[in-house]
C-alpha cells in the first residue's frame, strides 16, 4: 500500500513537472530542464527503497514524501521567488573573467603537484581506496581542495576560450585520476554535455541525451568494478567473493550497482535513526558550513565520517553519505528534509534562467558560461541524492562557489 503511494506521488510530481517545464524557456531540451533533472535524480535514488524492511521503509517514506512535496512546492513558487534574477550586464568583462580563471587554474594545478609530492599518488598505491581516504584525511587541508578547483576553473576557461581548450579539461582529469576519485569526473563531463546541448538544441535531442546519461552511468559502474577487482579487501565480502574468484566482471558490476542503489535508501534511514537516538545532535545548518572546517590542516570529522563512526560500520573507503534527505534531517529535522526538495528546484531554476537571459541579451560570454554552470549544478543536485550537498564531500560545494564568483565577475 505504501509502495503504491510512493509510485502515485512520484508520477504526480512528474506530471506537474512536465506541465510546467513544457511552458518554460526553450533554452535546452526538456530532458535537461530543472524539474526533469530533479525528478530523474529522485527516481534513481529511490529505486531500491522498496527493498528495505517494513519498519525502515516507513521511516524512509516519511522523508521521501516530504522531499517530493518540497519539490512540487518549489515548482509552484519558483517563478515568484526568482522573478528578480539579475540579468546579464551589457558590458564585456570577459577578459577579466578569463584572466582570473587562468590564475585559479594554474594555482590549482600547482596545488595538485604539491599534493602528489607530499602524499604520493593514491591511484598508484597498492590499496587505492584506503590510500585515497588516508591522503584526504591526513592533514592535506586546503592543498587537496585547491587541486580540485582545477575543475570549475578549467570548465570556465573551456567555455570562454578556444585556445588550449583540451588542456583545460585534460589536466583536471589527470588530477582526479591521480586522487583515485570517480565522482569528480562527472563534474567535468556533465557540464560539457549541457554546453553542447545549449549550442545545438535541435541536433542534440532527448535520445542523444539519454544515450549520454547511459554512457556516464556505465563509466561510473566500470570504475566501481575496477575498484572492486583492484583491492584484495573486497574478496572477503560475501557478495563479491565468488564473482571475484571466477573473474566474473559483469557479476561484480551488477553487484556493485545494486549495492549502491540499496545503500542510498539505507543511509537515509540510518542518518535519521542516529539523530533520533541522540548519537548525532541536530546541526541547525552547521553541516552546510563544514567546507570551512574539514579543509583545515589535521583530521577533521565531517558528517559522513561521523555517521560511519557512530553507526559502528566498518568498510573499505571513507564515510557514510547522509543523502540529501538525511542531511536536511540532521540540520532541521523533517522541515530540513522538506526544504531540501525546495532548494534543489530553486538552485537549478536560478541557473537555468541564466541561460535564458544570456541568450536573450546576446551576451556571448555569458551564453557560453551559463550552461556550463547549470550543468555543474545539475550534476551537484543529482549526486546530492546520494551524498547530500556537503555531507560527504566539500569539493562540489567549493567548485560551485568558484563558478558563482566567476559568474558574478562578468
Amino acid at each position: 500500500m505504501i509502495l503504491l503511494l510512493q509510485v502515485t506521488l512520484y508520477f504526480f510530481m512528474v506530471g506537474i513537472i512536465f506541465i510546467f517545464e513544457s511552458k518554460n524557456h526553450d533554452c535546452l531540451p526538456i530532458s535537461l530542464r530543472p524539474g526533469v533533472v530533479v525528478a530523474v535524480s529522485i527516481g534513481i535514488a529511490s529505486i531500491a527503497g522498496g527493498g528495505l524492511d517494513p519498519v525502515d521503509y516507513n521511516i524512509y517514506m516519511s522523508m521521501w514524501v516530504l522531499q517530493v512535496v518540497g519539490v512540487i512546492f518549489g515548482i509552484f513558487i519558483r517563478d515568484f521567488i526568482l522573478i528578480g534574477f539579475p540579468q546579464c550586464d551589457s558590458g564585456n568583462n570577459g577578459g577579466r573573467v578569463v584572466a582570473t580563471s587562468k590564475v585559479i587554474f594554474i594555482f590549482s594545478v600547482i596545488s595538485g603537484l604539491i599534493f602528489f609530492m607530499w602524499k604520493g599518488i593514491p591511484m598508484l598505491q597498492s590499496n587505492i581506496e584506503q590510500g585515497r581516504v588516508d591522503a584526504a584525511a591526513e592533514g592535506t587541508g586546503y592543498v587537496r581542495l585547491f587541486a580540485y578547483m582545477s575543475v570549475p576553473s578549467g570548465l570556465a576557461l573551456f567555455a570562454l576560450t578556444k585556445k588550449w581548450r583540451k588542456i583545460y579539461l585534460i589536466l583536471p582529469c589527470l588530477i582526479i585520476a591521480g586522487m583515485a576519485n570517480r565522482s569528480p569526473f562527472l563534474y567535468v563531463l556533465s557540464p560539457i554535455i549541457f554546453f553542447y546541448a545549449s549550442k545545438n538544441i535541435k541536433k542534440m535531442g532527448n535520445s542523444k541525451i539519454v544515450a549520454s546519461a547511459i554512457f556516464l552511468m556505465t563509466l561510473i559502474v566500470s570504475l566501481g568494478t575496477y575498484r572492486v577487482f583492484s583491492q584484495e579487501e573486497f574478496s572477503s565480502y560475501d557478495e563479491y567473493r565468488v564473482d571475484i574468484a571466477n573473474g566474473n566482471v559483469l557479476g561484480v558490476a551488477w553487484t556493485s550497482f545494486s549495492h549502491y542503489a540499496r545503500v542510498v535508501a539505507d543511509n537515509a534511514v540510518l542518518t535519521k535513526n542516529l539523530v533520533d537516538r541522540g548519537y548525532i545532535d541536530l546541526q541547525y545548518g552547521l553541516s552546510y558550513l563544514i567546507l570551512f572546517v574539514t579543509a583545515l590542516p589535521g583530521e577533521q570529522l565531517s558528517l559522513d565520517r561521523e555517521i560511519k563512526l557512530q553507526s559502528g560500520r566498518d568498510f573499505v573507503g571513507g564515510g557514510t553519505p547522509p543523502t540529501l534527505m538525511g542531511e536536511g534531517y540532521v540540520n532541521f529535522g523533517y522541515f530540513g528534509t522538506f526544504m531540501s526538495g525546495i532548494a534543489i528546484v530553486l538552485l537549478l531554476s536560478y541557473w537555468y534562467r541564466g541561460i535564458y537571459f544570456a541568450k536573450k541579451e546576446n551576451n556571448i560570454g555569458a551564453e557560453n558560461l551559463s550552461p556550463i554552470i547549470y550543468g555543474y549544478m545539475a550534476c551537484w543536485v543529482m549526486m546530492s541524492q546520494v551524498s547530500g550537498f556537503v555531507g560527504a564531500s566539500t569539493v562540489p560545494m567549493a567548485g560551485a562557489i568558484v563558478l558563482f564568483l566567476i559568474w558574478k565577475m562578468r
